[in-house]
Parts: C-alpha cells; sequence; structure tokens
C-alpha cells in the first residue's frame, strides 16, 4: 500500500493506536502532519501531500496549544457573529492552562471550521489520493445541530430535537413549556465527552440538573470547568445561571428518552461504524442519566445487548447506523451513541462523531477499529466509499 499521511497532535493516545494497528498490518508507520505546525503555517498538506496517499483526519482536540491556536484563528468570525462568547485573538494566545476550563466553544468551532475549509481545497487540488475522512463531514458531526438536522433529514431514528439555537433559560422554558417536555438533555453544539451537558428535568415546581459542569464565579464572572464529578443543581436560580452561561456557547436540546436498562442501570450503547457496517461496540452501564466511561461508570460487551434484541432487531440497528453514515458518503468510519426504549423496541442515534472509533478493548473477528479501518482502505477502498478521488 501507499503511505499513511495523518493529521494529528503527535502525542495523542489515537495516534499511537494507529500506528500500533499499522505494525500489526506490516505496514509502515504514517507520515505526521501536526495541527500545532498547520496553524502556525509551518506546513502546508499540499507540500506533503504524494499521489496514492491515504489521508486520515484525527481529533485536534486533548492539546492546549492547538486549542489556544484554533481560538485566536476563530477570533474574528466569532466576533462577526456577535452572538456567542468570545475573546481577542491576542487574548486567546496568552491564555493559560487551567484542568477542565471549558474556553469559548463556538469560537473554538469557528476556528477549526476555517482550518479544515482550507485543508479540504488543499485536499481537492490534490493529486489522486484516498481520503478516509471529508473535513467537511469532519466538521459537520462536529456541530450536534447541524447533525442532527442531516440525519432526521436521512430518515436516521433520533431524539426530537428543538432544531433552533436557545439563547437563554427564560426562552427554553417557553419553547418547553409549548411542547409539553419536561426532561431534556442540554448539550454544547460543540463539546465531546460529556462536556457542557446537562440532563435537566423539571417536575411540580421542582427543577434537578445533573452534570460534570462545575460553575465557579469570578470577579464577578461565571467560569465554566469540565471535570469527571457528577453534580446537581437543584435550586432555579443555580440552574438559570448554568443554562444561561451554556447558551453564551451554543447549545442544542434534545429530549430526554426514557431509557432500558441492563442489570438494574441504566444502558445505551456506542458502535463503531466502518464502510457502512456496524462493527465493535461498547455497552455504557450507568445508575444516572450520564453514561460517558470516564466517570466512573461501567461497561458491558455487546453481545449483553444483543441478547436482548432479536436478530430483526439488531438488523434494524445496523441498518440504522448504515443509514447515518450514508448521510456521510466520503467518510468511512463515524461512531454512534444510540439508545433504546425500555422494552427494546424502538432505538435512536443520539450522536454521530466522526472520531468515536476510540474503543481500544473492543474487538470484531478479533481486530481492534484501527486494523478493520485499515482493511477497509486496503480491500475495499477501490470499490466503495474511498474510491480514488481524481
Amino acid at each position: 500500500m501507499a503511505r499513511f499521511v495523518v493529521l494529528a497532535n503527535p502525542d495523542c493516545r489515537r495516534l499511537r493506536l494507529f500506528e500500533c494497528a499499522l505494525q500489526k498490518l506490516g505496514l509502515s508507520p504514517p507520515v505526521v502532519v501536526p495541527y500545532a505546525a498547520l496553524l502556525r503555517g509551518e506546513v502546508r498538506l499540499a507540500q506533503v501531500l504524494r499521489a496514492d496517499d491515504t489521508v486520515r483526519i484525527e481529533s485536534p482536540g486533548r492539546d492546549f496549544e492547538v486549542e489556544r491556536l484554533l481560538l485566536a484563528r476563530g477570533a474574528s468570525e466569532a466576533q462577526r457573529e456577535n452572538r456567542f462568547r468570545c475573546i481577542e485573538s491576542e487574548a486567546a494566545l496568552q491564555l493559560e492552562e487551567e484542568r477542565g476550563r471549558l474556553h469559548p466553544s463556538r469560537q473554538w468551532f469557528l476556528g477549526l471550521r476555517s482550518l479544515f475549509e482550507e485543508l479540504q481545497s488543499e485536499l481537492d487540488a490534490a493529486p489522486p489520493h484516498r481520503a478516509m475522512h471529508d473535513a467537511r463531514h469532519c466538521l459537520e458531526m462536529s456541530d450536534k445541530i447541524a447533525c442532527h438536522a442531516r440525519l432526521l433529514a436521512a430518515g436516521v431514528p433520533v431524539a426530537p430535537a428543538l432544531g433552533a439555537e436557545i439563547e437563554n433559560f427564560e426562552a427554553l422554558l417557553s419553547v418547553l413549556k409549548e411542547r409539553g417536555w419536561n426532561r431534556v438533555f442540554v448539550k454544547l453544539s460543540h463539546g465531546s465527552s460529556a462536556s457542557g451537558v446537562v440532563a435537566l428535568q423539571m417536575s411540580r415546581g421542582r427543577v434537578l440538573a445533573t452534570t460534570t459542569t462545575e460553575m465557579v464565579e469570578q470577579n464577578g464572572e461565571i467560569r465554566l470547568y469540565n471535570s469527571r464529578r457528577v453534580r446537581r443543581y437543584q435550586t432555579w436560580r443555580e440552574v438559570e445561571v448554568l443554562i444561561d452561561a451554556l447558551c453564551r456557547e451554543r447549545v442544542h436540546v434534545e429530549r430526554w428518552l426514557p431509557k432500558a436498562s441492563l442489570g438494574g442501570r441504566v444502558c445505551d450503547v456506542r458502535l463503531v461504524i466502518i464502510d457502512g457496517q456496524a462493527r465493535q461496540g461498547k455497552v455504557r452501564l450507568s445508575r444516572g442519566p450520564l453514561t460517558n466511561l470516564h466517570l466512573g461508570n461501567e461497561r458491558a460487551p455487546l453481545e449483553a445487548l444483543k441478547s436482548r434484541l432479536t436478530e430483526e432487531k439488531w438488523g434494524e440497528i445496523v441498518a440504522s447506523c448504515g443509514a447515518a453514515m450514508r448521510a456521510y458518503p466520503h467518510s468511512l468510519m463515524g461512531g454512534a451513541d444510540l439508545v433504546f426504549s425500555p422494552d427494546f423496541r424502538r432505538h435512536a442515534i443520539i450522536e454521530l462523531n466522526a472520531w468515536g472509533d476510540l474503543l481500544p478493548d473492543a474487538r470484531c473477528e478479533g481486530r481492534d477499529t484501527y486494523e478493520d479501518e485499515i482493511r477497509a482502505v486496503a480491500y475495499f477502498g477501490s470499490a466503495g466509499i474511498l474510491a480514488r478521488m481524481e
């Protein structure tokens, strides 16, 4: 095979696992193009890419220098939008890392959009090559509002959502009253890993917001921090301050669907879809509404879920995953999070993540996600969605 060229942060776990998969399959290490170098203008993808290369776009997360550079790059567009929290470009470059602090989420996304649009232009003009992702698909899957709308239009079962931006808690209450909803998930439109997610429920004049988001007041400003500790805000004033702060970042609001349980715990599942097929998966079990594994929740093998489903129902789930990825026809893989009704008869995709393939201990036919993705390029690329770009 020709070279793999990977856009990534050099120290990230994802890149290490991908390199290990290449080694297992007897292939050469990838050519790594660091995000920081791209953002500083030290290298251009067009300078690196050669005919017959295969390009992989990794997540730019978990690198504070890259976060600062993306915030700086998105500053001017965020100021033009003038709708969500933003900071000046120079201020972004001077930020000091604070563990868990949430910086302007919309501004970060706008910086990523600017970078990825530039990269896609270079890819479109490059010599014939293969791409494991379309940069535009990665962007849209990083925008929960846009991704939900695309999946809904494609007929994929999804959780009902407001489908509009909410300005503050007062506006949210008004819309929820009109719809008759009293339980919703409020999510950062451009967040990941439960960052800025709130499970909100209201009943008989009471309110409860379950979240990993900590609020800290400093010099009259509310700062938000993401942590592994689940917090519960139970006064209307606390919840109003929290939701108002998140709305300044841009939020997506979905109806909170009743969920199935396994072994007395709420469950959902992450399925990795490769070349249109649901491959590796991991069931997540929780005593509360937030199921992310980094919060200390339990996991179960995929067979624990499949044992509760008929063959027909499992086929419907696989079909939904295939339909979700067909909505993004130039991307080889994605990670889908699915929930199930208490009787397991209905399901919905609540997240579709371009970088949702990090399941290092999950196997399908003995292979992990990265090995399967590389094999898909090797054996199916010339005929499938990785067809050579002319």
